[in-house]
């Protein structure tokens, strides 16, 4: 049910949540005006808003807040550089390498979803990175 009919009676400018000035608008029908009055002073403009979101967002992808890497990502934090080798065996299994900064892991799978990542993770663990989750 609309409680306002939309037809502007005036305005007052009010200091907004995060200091910036706003145009709040007085209707002509307004039973509820002290309470939108009240969030209207509570909250951020749009401006605002949008640039604290950006700067959590960014701060979170950059790093998580613990320092440690978290589990599926792993191969985004290797350095430039490193090679993995693929191989598929006799048995349909599958052996990796990984080399990368002098260091040299290995791993073999029956498949090969996920076998990146395990090396990754081995490699990151055996550089001494911290890691979210269960290092196998």
């Amino acid at each position: 049910m609309k409680t306002t009919n939309d037809v502007e009676v005036g305005f007052e400018e009010l200091a907004r949540g995060c200091g910036c000035v706003g145009r709040f608008v007085h209707y002509e029908v307004d039973p509820y005006r002290k309470e939108r009055r009240e969030q209207f002073q509570r909250k951020r403009c749009p401006a605002c808003g949008r640039k604290a979101n950006d700067l959590h967002n960014q701060k979170m992808r950059a790093e998580r807040p613990s320092g440690r890497i978290k589990k599926g990502s792993e191969p985004r934090h290797l350095p430039a550089g490193a090679v993995v080798m693929l191989v598929r065996l006799d048995d349909g299994s599958w052996s990796g390498v990984l080399e990368a900064g002098g260091l040299r892991v290995e791993k073999t799978s029956n498949g090969v979803m996920g076998i990146v990542s395990d090396l990754a993770r081995r490699w990151l663990s055996s550089a001494g990175k911290k890691l979210a989750g269960k290092v196998t």
